[in-house]
């Protein structure tokens, strides 16, 4: 993302977040602008308006925070058409209708196995 851009998105979090943001940053405004520039770089506009979108926080983002917030928005895409929103139901249990006894006899030829193996 080009430093102009980022400069811009500075000017958002400002017109936000006021004091909270300048003294974020105060002093060191172009290493700033640097490090989202490169950090940003390969998100797409659609993404940072998401991220300005979805960030509610009532403090600034920090770099990582603001990526993760642009980023769920391809997280999201990745999801329609998924089974994502299923609810995940376990596979019914094969010995449901069984007594305990019936599966303790069941299981101890197994257990035997394991019994010798660890001799």
């Amino acid at each position: 993302m080009s430093e102009k851009w980022v400069a811009a998105l500075f000017r958002k979090f400002q017109a936000r977040y006021g004091h909270k943001w300048t003294s974020s940053i105060e002093g060191i405004e172009r290493t700033e602008v640097a490090e989202w520039s490169e950090g940003l770089a390969g998100y797409t506009p659609d993404e940072i308006k998401h991220g300005l979108d979805t960030w509610s926080g009532v403090w600034p983002p920090s770099l990582p925070e603001f990526k993760a917030a642009c980023r769920s928005l391809a997280d999201n895409k990745n999801l329609v058409g998924s089974n994502a929103h299923r609810l995940y139901l376990p596979p019914p249990d094969p010995y449901a209708g069984h007594t305990k006894q019936q599966r303790i006899d069941r299981a101890r030829p197994f257990l035997q196995t394991l019994k010798g193996a660890l001799k």
